[in-house]
């Protein structure tokens, strides 16, 4: 199980891609123009397979795009299975009406989408603190490889070192 510090990075145009210093990275994360341009993300996972992780950020399991400024309407199960079959490693989804607020993790709607999927999941919005991240332990073995810290560990209320060792802990137990 891993925990992330969240690092937002802007992806050069599709020509550029090959560019990428990937041979210092483990994967690059696609999400604007990943969803909004299919044709490059597909490029992306054939160029780089094994390498890319999409983005799917969503709110009551619709996908919103735009900076989430806009909601498609797309239901973001579909989407992701779609993004599944194109060859992405995994999927960070993001729940954006808990981003930033320190409200927890929706747990229900991760796993659900996890569920339905072959590749990771990575939850994503609204992580408060050593609970939510003990909670996403004992549903690791539903899909769910990681979380990503931003706002926990930016308003002190998640002590990282902390969130790694009982990570490491509960999956040294084999996850009970």
């Amino acid at each position: 199980f891993s925990i992330l510090n969240s690092i937002q990075v802007g992806v050069p145009p599709r020509h550029s891609l090959p560019c990428l210093p990937l041979r210092s990275m483990k994967s690059a994360v696609c999400s604007e123009r990943g969803r909004g341009r299919r044709a490059f993300l597909q490029d992306a996972c054939t160029a780089f397979s094994g390498h890319i992780i999409v983005g799917l950020d969503a709110k009551d399991g619709k996908v919103a795009v735009e900076g989430w400024s806009k909601m498609t309407g797309h239901d973001v199960t579909d989407l992701a299975l779609k993004f599944q079959d194109y060859g992405v490693e995994a999927v960070v989804y993001t729940d954006i009406g808990r981003d930033g607020m320190l409200s927890g993790i929706n747990i229900d709607s991760t796993v659900k989408l996890a569920r339905v999927l072959r590749i990771p999941v990575i939850a994503s919005g609204g992580l408060t603190g050593l609970a939510d991240v003990e909670s996403l332990c004992k549903v690791e073995s539903e899909g769910i490889s990681g979380v990503i810290a931003g706002t926990s560990i930016y308003k002190g209320t998640l002590d990282f070192k902390a969130a790694l060792a009982a990570a490491e802990k509960f999956s040294a137990q084999g996850g009970s």
